[in-house]
């Protein structure tokens, strides 16, 4: 069953619907200055795609019957990206079904594939996070100082390795 596809127009919404303002999201500067290959879709609308996946597939249409979801948010997805889930019925403890869905992304940008073999497919968690960290560690301000010396800063001095 193919994922969910929504206009871009709803995708670039849930920023505000969230009230997550994260530039990663948003803002096409700061894509740029971070070096990101393009806007990076929100991690609310992945996990709403695979809970409809999940509803609609594993309990074949009684979205009442999940019980708990649980996604873990491991590499980036760019709005052109293709998601795919595989699901496996691994027990039934209680009566209750448990199931693995591995996600997997399907990178459609070939600048996002330099470096990786050819003619495989890549895991969901081939990402470039760290990276992306690393961009945030690396941006500075300048402000001055109570002596009048300016000082370059961390602009996001809370976040560390």
């Amino acid at each position: 069953m193919p994922l969910i596809s929504h206009p871009l127009s709803l995708i670039v919404h849930l920023p505000t619907i969230s009230g997550d303002f994260n530039p990663i999201h948003v803002n096409p500067y700061f894509l740029d200055y971070a070096s990101l290959p393009a806007t990076i879709t929100h991690g609310l609308w992945s996990s709403a795609a695979t809970r409809r996946y999940v509803e609609t597939v594993v309990p074949k249409g009684h979205p009442e019957r999940v019980i708990a979801h649980n996604v873990s948010f491991v590499g980036m997805v760019i709005l052109s990206d293709e998601l795919s889930i595989k699901s496996r019925h691994v027990g039934m403890p209680d009566r209750n079904i448990v199931v693995n869905a591995a996600r997997r992304l399907w990178l459609l940008d070939p600048r996002n594939r330099q470096g990786q073999p050819k003619g495989k497919d890549h895991p969901f968690w081939w990402y470039k996070g760290q990276a992306i960290r690393q961009c945030y560690m690396d941006m500075t301000y300048h402000a001055m100082d109570k002596d009048g010396h300016v000082k370059t800063l961390p602009l996001f001095a809370d976040i560390d390795i």
